[in-house]
């Protein structure tokens, strides 16, 4: 009976586990980031400055450093608004879908998958 029980506390665990963010995550869900990130920011980094911005480009530290500098927040907060959003819509099935996204959520999001793919993670991501 003991043997069964923890058999099945162990395969809750592994079902209720992978739903949880990891630390290096934080609060954010870096997959959810990794769409709207690759969707809406790498095509405007891309249109606005020539080229994409990869989050292995920063390590972790100079992500969360950038991300508190004024300039770093005013860019998130613009970018990851609903009214941003709302805008490119039309042209943007993404941003269409992640309307309904409160902007704190969504920029925790994008925030845990420039942590999850920086230089110095265990995921550097490869590509935008």
């Amino acid at each position: 009976m003991k043997a069964t029980l923890t058999c099945l506390f162990a395969a809750s665990a592994m079902l209720i586990l992978p739903a949880l963010p990891s630390s290096a995550e934080g609060d954010g869900n870096w997959k959810r980031g990794r769409i709207y990130y690759r969707a809406a920011c790498t095509s405007c980094h891309t249109a606005e400055i020539g080229e994409s911005i990869s989050p292995a480009s920063k390590k972790i530290a100079e992500w969360e450093e950038w991300i508190e500098t004024p300039e770093g927040a005013e860019h998130l907060a613009e970018y990851v608004s609903q009214d941003y959003r709302a805008k490119i819509a039309p042209d943007n099935k993404v941003a269409e879908k992640f309307a309904p996204i409160a902007n704190d959520d969504l920029w925790a999001d994008i925030r845990a998958f420039v942590v999850y793919g920086a230089a110095d993670s265990a995921t550097p991501a490869t590509c935008n």
